[in-house]
């Protein structure tokens, strides 16, 4: 079976790949496994997936990379499980940033996905040895991930501090079990077909570009709390209009600009966000794709007139519109009262928000010749 056969193979399909910085062995003389706790980490996490799982699953639990070895066949194997996971988890450590082999992984996961136009990145990191925020590559650092839910000691130690140590037992029990049930909760979201793998041995590194990354503006036209009438619920609204959830509820307030940018930055985009005013102060007009999110309620509010007549002069191959409409909001218009000079694309959820941001900048792609940024 060849690598394309494979990719289309859903029982060759593991449900996670694990990727983490191969340890090596420091001389020939030295006895077993220098990488025998992520193996161990490995084991654990397939058991309790298996009693998380409803029912068994056609493909592997897992992928994890046992060799240190090159070639052909090796490279193939890789490539295929990075282009069929459902759920990419690195494991972040000092060494893992520094591997070359490791951004690999990452680059190829990221651009097999997309190559689908609804296609997400779902990356669920974990922490083997704690590495500094600072520190972390820009693409790492957006990608939110509440680690603290795994307990303080993983956030603390991460899973090698706490398998080292045996006081922390119930610990490192309580941070894989946690673990398993999100790498099961992201994939059973995850819709993507298996992508076409990515040549493992030519792709470039994803920790080795960032300022080559290809930029994707993000322009917030919302309102701020200062600036909402009385009559406007102020529920979904922040002090400034870069704060704006327009799908915040009880489990998440997290502004809709940062969700994006978080989701952008996984799939390798140097992103850029700002509020429309500032967009429109600086004039700036560039070749880079930009992605408006607009409140439906102020496209439809006769006081924001001259930002929709602005907004509507922005309109290019190279701009896409989107509408956030929430159903519990009540107070939004229908879709018919928008002006009908703007051209915008109603969403009506965060993941919405991603599916169609990733179809835009995959025919974007397609229509620059393989470059976003051209």
């Amino acid at each position: 079976m060849n690598a394309i056969d494979a990719a289309n193979d859903d029982s060759q399909a593991p449900l996670f790949f694990l990727s983490y910085a191969h340890t090596p062995r420091v001389g020939a003389e030295e006895r077993g496994d220098p990488n025998i706790w992520v193996a161990k980490l490995f084991r654990d996490l397939c058991d309790q997936i298996t009693l998380l799982l409803d029912e068994p699953i056609d493909g592997s639990l897992g992928f994890m990379d046992k060799s240190l070895e090159s070639g052909q066949n090796w490279s193939q194997e890789l490539s295929v499980a990075l282009a069929t996971c459902k759920v990419f988890v690195p494991l972040y450590s000092p060494r893992y940033f520094a591997s070359e082999s490791c951004g690999r992984e990452w680059a190829a996961f990221t651009q097999s996905r997309h190559q689908h136009d609804n296609a997400s990145s779902p990356i669920l990191p974990a922490i083997w040895v704690p590495v500094n925020s600072a520190d972390l590559p820009t693409l790492a650092r957006n990608i939110q991930h509440a680690h603290a839910d795994l307990g303080p000691r993983y956030a603390e130690n991460g899973f090698y501090g706490l398998m080292k140590l045996s006081r922390y037992r119930q610990q490192y029990s309580r941070a894989v079990y946690e673990l398993a049930r999100g790498i099961v909760e992201v994939a059973e979201r995850s819709d993507a077909p298996a992508g076409e793998p990515v040549d493992f041995l030519s792709v470039r590194s994803a920790f080795d570009f960032e300022d080559a990354r290809p930029i994707v503006r993000v322009t917030v036209l919302a309102s701020s709390l200062g600036g909402l009438p009385r009559s406007r619920d102020p529920y979904f609204y922040g002090r400034s209009s870069i704060e704006w959830s327009p799908f915040r509820d009880r489990h998440s307030s997290r502004p809709l600009g940062d969700v994006l940018e978080g989701f952008l930055a996984s799939l390798g985009y140097q992103v850029e966000v700002r509020d429309f005013g500032e967009r429109m102060r600086t004039g700036t007009q560039t070749a880079e794709p930009e992605v408006v999110i607009a409140d439906p309620w102020l496209l439809a509010h006769p006081d924001h007139s001259e930002d929709v007549a602005a907004l509507a002069e922005m309109q290019s191959s190279r701009v896409a519109i989107l509408a956030p409409w929430n159903p519990d909001d009540e107070q939004l218009p229908a879709a018919a009262d928008l002006p009908a000079d703007l051209r915008v694309t109603p969403v009506s959820s965060a993941e919405d928000v991603g599916r169609t941001v990733s179809a835009v900048l995959a025919k974007l792609t397609q229509e620059s010749g393989g470059d976003p940024g051209l």
